[in-house]
């Protein structure tokens, strides 16, 4: 194989979120490895794409409909593209992030028929957001006319749910973990002076945080109720949020739990790794991931990490010993907390923990299992 081209809507740390992470690590690691890495974005395919803030940054039903424009040319038109561009070129290996319909390999970040039924209201969801029937349209077809070689899912329960919805795809199916970046996200002693200094935080009040853009699914509004049910010195920092609506929501839902001194909304920042190190717990209550690579990040920073094992998150959290799993219930959420809070042994324990297994999960070695991966799909095309 003489290079491996990506192919995601975008690659990179920008609004492409988790996905267009992964892509960029992966791109990184296979380099590294040796093995010369491409990319294929939107950028490639559709002239309206623009970096700068426009109107669709600020304006949340023209951010929708931007999106959905997006996902509907990269997943066919880019798709036609790609595939015009790289026909009859058997030397060239591709892997395939969400959105486009072509690719050897497709990474599975996410099952949307599996979302879409775990929600309290799946007409709603489709009703409310017409990106959801073409997402589902469109991962039907994905499956059922066997657009890739391979699958990757990031863990069984994954696969496993795949295979349940879309049988035909089970004989395709590879597991391979997501990774993680153990050079940025490592433990620094450094930050956590810093980073509380500059958010007026005391060294010892025991400080919460979260990470992500849909407030709702991850379950937000549990861990603010959990801290009513527990002492002044527990605060919380919310990273993300998606749209100046949802942050203006949980807001006020702080504001009238007169939780507006002890939640702290940052918004969307670029230094997380330093943000994880001023905490002393990671927290996602989330109804649904399929990995949740962020929970891994905060481990590699030492952080124990209370999660709702959904996915592939019973694969890195082993209850007791790296973190605790939590339930949405703010009941539940508060007595996890209390029981890390009060004990100094435990936490330092956890930490330790949570340090060696991130180290499992390092990109190189999630590269290698692609790599391998792919070069059996190479055989099988040159045979």
């Amino acid at each position: 194989m003489k290079k491996i081209i990506q192919l995601a809507r975008e690659i990179g740390h920008g609004g492409g979120g988790g996905v267009s992470v992964v892509a960029q690590e992966l791109e990184r690691s296979f380099s590294s490895l040796g093995v010369k890495a491409e990319r294929f974005t939107l950028a490639d395919v559709s002239c309206f794409h623009q970096d700068k803030v426009t109107l669709a940054e600020r304006n949340l039903i023209v951010k929708k409909l931007k999106l959905l424009f997006d996902v509907v040319i990269f997943s066919i038109w880019g798709g036609l593209v790609a595939k015009w561009r790289l026909k009859g070129d058997k030397g060239t290996a591709t892997i395939a992030h969400n959105d486009i319909m072509y690719g050897d390999i497709y990474i599975n970040h996410g099952l949307h028929i599996d979302m879409l039924m775990s929600s309290a209201s799946p007409l709603k969801m489709l009703l409310r957001n017409p990106i959801h029937p073409f997402l589902i349209v469109r991962e039907w077809l994905r499956h059922k006319f066997s657009v890739h070689k391979a699958i990757v899912c990031f863990c069984a329960s994954d696969a496993e749910r795949l295979a349940k919805f879309y049988p035909s795809s089970r004989d395709k199916i590879h597991i391979i973990p997501n990774g993680i970046n153990l050079k940025k996200y490592a433990p620094d002693i450094t930050k956590r002076v810093s980073v509380r200094s500059e958010l007026s935080l005391n060294n010892d009040d025991f400080v919460m945080i979260f990470v992500g853009h849909e407030f709702d699914r991850k379950g937000l509004k549990y861990i603010i109720n959990a801290l009513n049910k527990t002492t002044d010195d527990v605060k919380l920092l919310v990273v993300g949020g998606g749209d100046f609506n949802s942050i203006e929501k949980y807001k006020k839902v702080a504001t009238d739990s007169n939780l507006s001194n002890r939640v702290f909304f940052l918004g969307v920042r670029t230094d997380v790794p330093d943000l994880l190190n001023a905490s002393d717990v990671f927290i996602l209550p989330s109804r649904y991931e399929t990995w949740a690579l962020v929970g891994l990040e905060a481990m590699a920073c030492g952080i124990p990490v209370l999660m709702k094992p959904t996915g592939g998150i019973s694969d890195y959290l082993s209850d007791g010993v790296n973190g605790f799993t939590i339930e949405r219930s703010a009941d539940d959420i508060s007595k996890k907390i209390s029981m890390m809070r009060n004990n100094r042994d435990l936490m330092d324990s956890m930490s330790r923990n949570a340090r060696a297994t991130a180290e499992k999960y390092s990109w190189e070695i999630i590269a290698k299992k692609y790599l391998a991966l792919l070069d059996t799909i190479q055989e099988e095309k040159n045979a």
